[in-house]
């Protein structure tokens, strides 16, 4: 079984997924989804996340440079999901849902989507002097860096941040990440997230897919973490894992 580590809001996510799923040619897939959805609600669940997002983005108050920023960000959301349920339509295969159920397509919580996104916007003041290509290069290299959470360190485009990126060290950029927020970011684990990736663990070997689509703190760990991240608890069926940000190093065209 090979698994692929995506970041969630990766603006190349799609065309990368897309390709490796084309390189690889998977017939069983699972994907980091509500293992009570099926394909159909899945696909819903995720379009209309989007379709929820975008509003509030336009009726918040920012510099056009983020708008442009964050209007992107949402139609990439869920690709992790469409991309696999797209391909295996397509090509004949089958894709299954295996993260913890959910009840439904749960009612959208616009005011606290609003809140979040002021509270990010707050952050990042500075991004008025930006253009928006500076501000997209910037996001890209944090993500080809395969850092899981790229929005984190936006915030703190000086040296050390670049430093980190090309040095493709991820102990550097937690340590700035730290710094940047004061240590909070060290959420308390706790029992649902143990059981979190359990469950998905015990759904993928009951489905043996041939690829698994998930999040690369799932599938690469998370630095300092005591928690037991999927791919050691899969560790006997795992024979590859793939950053999705690498894959078109990886798995170059033949020429």
């Amino acid at each position: 079984m090979k698994l692929i580590g995506t970041i969630h809001r990766d603006f190349e996510g799609p065309r990368r997924l897309q390709y490796v799923l084309e390189r690889l040619q998977p017939q069983r897939m699972t994907v980091e989804a509500p293992s009570n959805f099926s394909p159909a609600d899945a696909r819903n669940f995720f379009l209309q996340y989007r379709a929820n997002r975008l509003p509030v983005v336009q009726s918040t108050d920012m510099p056009q440079t983020l708008r442009e920023f964050y209007t992107e960000l949402c139609w990439v959301g869920g690709y992790e999901a469409l991309v696999p349920i797209a391909y295996a339509e397509n090509a004949g295969r089958e894709v299954f849902m295996v993260d913890s159920p959910r009840p439904g397509l749960l009612d959208f919580d616009e005011k606290g989507f609003r809140k979040e996104l002021e509270d990010e916007i707050a952050k990042f003041a500075h991004w008025n002097e930006m253009s928006y290509d500076t501000v997209r290069s910037r996001y890209d290299a944090l993500i080809d860096t395969s850092y899981h959470t790229p929005l984190v360190l936006l915030g703190g485009l000086i040296p050390a941040v670049r430093y980190a990126m090309a040095q493709r060290s991820r102990a550097a950029l937690d340590r700035l990440r730290t710094s940047i927020t004061g240590g909070r970011w060290k959420r308390k684990e706790t029992v649902m997230e143990v059981e979190r990736e359990q469950y998905m663990a015990d759904e993928i070997r009951r489905v043996n897919p041939d690829v698994h689509i998930g999040g690369l703190a799932h599938v690469f760990g998370v630095l300092d973490s005591p928690v037991a991240r999927l791919y050691s608890l899969l560790g006997d069926l795992v024979d590859e894992r793939i950053r999705l940000c690498d894959v078109f190093e990886r798995y170059p065209v033949a020429r």
